[in-house]
């Protein structure tokens, strides 16, 4: 069974690498759907928040959770866990009012991938919450290899396994280093009684909060979303971030091109071995997505 799962997804892998357009199409949908949801969520969030900081507040206080991250200050609850439990859930429930139980397929069941992961008709969505605090920066986010996809160009018969190509992380050639995408392009789905090759795409949701005494209010939630990894290669394989369009770096001077790839490395991570091999996170510019395409990159206020 296995050869012929992989033998359909390199089928459908040469059809989306010849119709880039469509798989593009795809991608604005997903994200379309899921701005969608957070617009018609942001303001229950924000009060659900609130209400967390004030009335439940006596019910948690002996309990707080320890700070996290290198050198704390000690002066702020770690938001992390209000990420992914209320933005997260709520807009997990969301998605659900919207698009329908019965169009719910399923939950892909792969070890890694976003916080929230779901199966619809036409795609995988794998739905990331990233926890930004006033001392984060708001303008990127930072990104495991096992939360994105690669070009899934790596296809072995012989131990029926499918892998990617490394991708280019640095400002400078020479100290340009490079790290594993885990998550391929595609993947099979079970979709009723028929297994189906789809694409993946993960969108990345910045539950950004302020810090004031007496609680931390959501002040925005951004909705970010990373190319699908074929959109970074051509019908040839050749590397689209190798182009002008994909291979800058916007900054407050302008639009710098960049000898590796737009992406930098991550915090303190280029030791650590996450589900691949040679894998570190690396940073995402915010601007660089509103630089490909305006609407990769959205806000909403409560």
């Amino acid at each position: 069974m296995s050869t012929i799962i992989i033998e359909q997804y390199m089928r459908q892998r040469d059809f989306f690498l010849q119709n880039q357009a469509l798989l593009f199409d795809m991608e604005r949908d997903a994200t379309n759907l899921l701005a969608f949801v957070i617009s018609n969520k942001v303001g229950s969030i924000a009060k659900q928040i609130d209400f967390g900081f004030k009335e439940l507040y006596p019910f948690w206080k002996k309990y707080t959770p320890r700070p996290r991250g290198r050198a704390p200050v000690g002066d702020n609850i770690p938001s992390g866990d209000l990420g992914e439990k209320v933005v997260g859930l709520s807009i997990f429930g969301g998605l659900i009012e919207v698009v329908g139980a019965a169009n719910i397929h399923g939950i892909p069941s792969t070890p890694f991938g976003g916080d929230y992961r779901i199966v619809l008709k036409d795609y995988i969505l794998h739905i990331d919450i990233k926890s930004t605090g006033p001392r984060d920066d708001p303008s990127e986010i930072v990104v495991p290899p096992n939360q994105i996809t690669g070009d899934g160009a790596i296809i072995s018969m012989a131990d029926e396994a499918v892998s990617n190509n490394p991708i280019a992380v640095g400002a400078k050639e020479e100290t340009c280093a490079y790290t594993n995408p885990t998550l391929t392009p595609l993947a099979p789905a079970l979709i009723g009684k028929d297994v189906k090759t789809i694409p993946q795409f993960t969108l990345f949701i910045k539950f950004v909060y302020g810090q004031k005494e007496g609680g931390q209010p959501l002040e925005k939630i951004t909705l970010a979303t990373v190319p699908n990894g074929l959109l970074l290669f051509d019908e040839r394989g050749i590397r689209y971030y190798l182009s002008d369009k994909y291979r800058v770096s916007i900054t407050d001077s302008g639009i710098k091109t960049r000898p590796c790839s737009p992406f930098n490395f991550g915090k303190d991570d280029r030791g650590r071995h996450a589900a691949a091999p040679n894998a570190f996170r690396f940073r995402i510019k915010l601007p660089w997505l509103r630089h490909l395409d305006p609407w990769r990159v959205q806000d909403f206020y409560p």
